[in-house]
């Protein structure tokens, strides 16, 4: 579909940048460990003995400490040892089935197979404690495809070792179209990054995650740009693009949308690149977000955006995507400066 730049008012976070908030790379997280749980009411133990789920919509919910580890998905932490359960679902439709552990009570994972045990699809953290009743580090697949007459089963499992009490709501999904974004043809500035591709070093405007920070100028009211995800050393890790704009006035506002879902930051780097966030918003797919920043004349604004996932959610084909953002309040420049962080730390002389 064309891209049509609207305007969405969204609620706002303000606090300090972690690594994974500004990070190109996924680092460790907490394990959560449920209190144990054993009740011998989840589904099967293996795909031999799986629950069958008898049609659409189904739910159930057991405990998963009383199971043994049989089956592992990196997706995309790896080495998990939990315990986990199976269901069995034979599909009488082609389409999409969403498989959600919302109300989950530890920190969970789910996956699902064909019937060859090819993997489907795998999630691992879906819910990060918003809405607070899905819990923290709970799971989704938003839309695995099933065709009719092909048996899936559905892995119910957890990071790390955590086992506990899981919720689990299966039902058929029709997704939204795919986003598709086209910047306009009017007047505006391109990112003219490198294209992401395996053992990409970012030397662009990878701000304080690259080897020598290096910061992009806004130039434009009108900025078109590209995110997404590549492999680095074995690991996964996610473009981020860290810009600097001037202020023109006393408020600056920033509209961004994206193919995917995206965050977009308000930062303030100080010359050591311990960088704070000021306020946020996740942003996409097709689902433009805006943030209003209060500043003053000749201040000097930093903003980030880079994908909420660190390695491609299967919402994008290929390791990159389109987003598109305006911004009014800010003072024009002459020509593109990627400016390397010598250049910035002259700006706090």
């Amino acid at each position: 579909m064309r891209y049509l730049l609207g305007i969405l008012m969204v609620i706002c976070m303000v606090g300090v940048a972690s690594a994974a908030d500004l990070g190109n790379t996924m680092g460790p997280k907490t394990d959560i460990q449920a209190e144990p749980a054993f009740d011998g009411r989840e589904g099967g133990e293996t795909v031999a003995d799986a629950y069958p789920i008898p049609g659409l919509p189904f739910g159930d919910s057991g405990a998963t400490c009383d199971n043994v580890d049989d089956y592992d998905e990196a997706c995309p932490y790896t080495i998990s040892s939990s315990p986990d359960v199976v269901y069995a679902y034979t599909a009488d439709f082609d389409g999409f089935l969403q498989v959600d552990l919302c109300l989950s009570l530890y920190d969970t994972k789910v996956y699902m197979y064909d019937s060859s045990f090819n993997l489907v699809d795998c999630n691992d953290d879906f819910y990060f404690g918003d809405p607070p009743e899905c819990g923290t580090y709970t799971s989704m697949l938003e839309a695995a495809p099933v065709m009719n007459g092909e048996t899936y089963y559905i892995v119910v499992d957890g990071y790390g070792g955590s086992c506990g009490t899981y919720d689990i709501q299966i039902d058929a999904f029709e997704p939204p179209p795919p986003c598709d974004l086209i910047c306009t043809t009017e007047v505006h500035q391109d990112e003219n990054e490198p294209p992401l591709a395996d053992e990409y070093v970012d030397e662009w405007n990878g701000g304080c995650n690259s080897a020598v920070p290096v910061f992009q100028w806004i130039e434009c009211d009108i900025f078109c740009g590209v995110a997404g995800w590549y492999v680095y050393t074995g690991l996964n890790y996610r473009d981020t693009d860290w810009f600097k704009c001037t202020a023109s006035g006393n408020q600056i506002t920033w509209t961004v949308d994206a193919e995917s879902a995206t965050n977009i930051f308000e930062l303030v780097v100080p010359p050591d690149c311990a960088a704070t966030v000021t306020q946020s918003a996740t942003v996409g797919p097709c689902l433009p977000g805006t943030l209003t920043i209060f500043t003053t004349p000749g201040a000097i604004v930093d903003l980030w955006v880079g994908s909420a996932n660190f390695a491609n959610p299967g919402d994008v084909i290929g390791n990159e995507y389109d987003y598109i953002f305006t911004i009014d309040g800010i003072e024009s420049v002459s020509a593109t400066v990627n400016e390397t962080w010598g250049g910035v730390k002259s700006l706090f002389n």
